[in-house]
Order: structure tokens, then C-alpha cells, then sequence
């Protein structure tokens, strides 16, 4: 029998199942986002807030939507996220995939970055402004 027998899945395999759950958590996070700031803008003095929230709402459901997809396809290939811990840097995510624990840490640079390209996507703004 080959090395290659005694993993659970090629290196590929694994780190597309690493990408998934890092999108689901980015979304997560998008999600967190949006809420908070509907939250913000409802107390704001401003002139047409619902308009604003209305287009907050949209994205938070395409977000939500779009995060349904991810959760089921992390069902499908057996990934269980156990835990999102936020750290004053970033966040340290915990899951297991066919049977063996892993983790990942981001920054929290790399966070806003993420989750601002995610934001202008379901916001409908151009990505190539910054």
C-alpha cells in the first residue's frame, strides 16, 4: 500500500474544503456586518434612511442566501465548523472534514478585505473602487 492510501483526501481536496469553510466564515461576517449597521442607521438622523436599509436588506439576504449554499455544501462533504473564535488580530476558526480536525487563523487585515470585496458584490458596487 502507498503513502498516498493513508490520507482521507488528496492535498487539493483538502484545500478547496479549507476555502469553503473560509468563504462560509467570511460570510458569517458579512452578515454580522450588515446587521449591525441597519442597527446604526435606524437610530441615524437621516433623511431617507429607509432607503438605505432597504439596500442594506437586499444584501443581507443575498449574503444569507448565498451563505445557505455554502453551509449546505459544507454538509455534503462532512465539514463541521465547531467554532469561530474572534482574537483581538483576527479570527481562529476550528472544523473537522472526514474525520480530522483542523484550523486556520486570518488577520484581521485580511478580514476587511474580504469582507469589504464581499459587501460591494452584494451591494451591487463597482469592485474596482476602492
Amino acid at each position: 500500500m502507498t503513502s498516498q492510501a493513508t490520507f482521507p483526501s488528496d492535498p487539493a481536496s483538502r484545500a478547496a474544503d479549507a476555502l469553503l469553510v473560509k468563504q462560509y466564515v467570511i460570510h458569517s461576517l458579512v452578515i454580522d456586518t450588515l446587521k449591525r449597521d441597519m442597527s446604526h442607521l435606524t437610530q441615524a438622523p437621516l433623511k431617507m434612511t429607509h432607503l438605505y436599509l432597504a439596500a442594506l436588506e437586499q444584501a443581507e439576504e443575498q449574503a444569507a442566501l448565498s451563505s445557505s449554499k455554502l453551509r449546505r455544501e459544507c454538509r455534503r462533504r462532512n465539514i463541521h465548523i465547531h467554532e469561530q473564535e474572534r482574537q483581538p488580530h483576527g479570527i481562529r476558526v476550528h472544523y473537522s472534514c472526514k474525520g480530522y480536525e483542523h484550523s486556520f487563523y486570518m488577520l484581521r487585515g485580511l478580514l476587511r478585505s474580504e469582507v469589504t470585496h464581499l459587501m460591494r458584490h452584494f451591494l451591487n458596487l463597482d469592485n474596482s473602487e476602492k
